[in-house]
């Protein structure tokens, strides 16, 4: 939020930037990529965000702790959750999505014709309350572990102590 707000300053400082970011979103709405979100029947205001992943694992990560993972996934989910509201994350089933339309074997003749991959999903357009719930979410041992740092042990033995222990053996 803090980038947003930022950039909002610069393009209110200068007009031309103003007029090509506008032109660029209004494009995004065109092809679907972007969509005004409407109110009714929902409680999104006008400083509500949508965010929508394909994964449950990384959904899972966002409501994780950062520091439980390796450096780099863990630097990203610190940084996602200090940017963002994580009520704002949501999931998007494969049926739905469409940016899994291009892995499912569409052709380019297929995805050109308007459909959700050129239009977004249908929800979009519905009221808030029809948009996709979030899935239960999963512990860490049952998902995947690759990303989790590994614990380590760093003692140090204090020599009074390991005398008075080795006479007890």
């Amino acid at each position: 939020m803090p980038s947003l707000r930022n950039m909002e300053r610069r393009l209110t400082q200068t007009p031309e930037k103003a007029a090509v970011y506008n032109t660029e979103i209004e494009k995004l709405e065109l092809n679907g990529a972007a969509s005004k979100l409407s109110t009714d029947g929902g409680t999104v205001t006008g400083e509500s965000w949508y965010l929508v992943l394909g994964t449950t694992t990384v959904l899972h990560w966002l409501h994780s702790e950062s520091c439980c993972f390796k450096v780099f996934v863990g630097n990203r989910v610190a940084e996602i959750q200090e940017l963002t509201d994580l009520k704002a994350w949501h999931h998007i089933d494969s049926a739905r999505n469409p940016a899994d339309d291009i892995t499912r074997g569409k052709n380019l003749k297929d995805l050109t014709e308007r459909n959700r991959w050129t239009q977004g999903p249908e929800f979009l357009v519905q009221p808030c309350s029809n948009w996709p719930s979030l899935p239960a979410m999963y512990s860490l041992e049952s998902d995947d572990n690759e990303e989790l740092r590994r614990g380590i042990f760093c003692g140090m033995m204090n020599p009074a102590l390991t005398k008075r222990l080795s006479r007890l053996h």
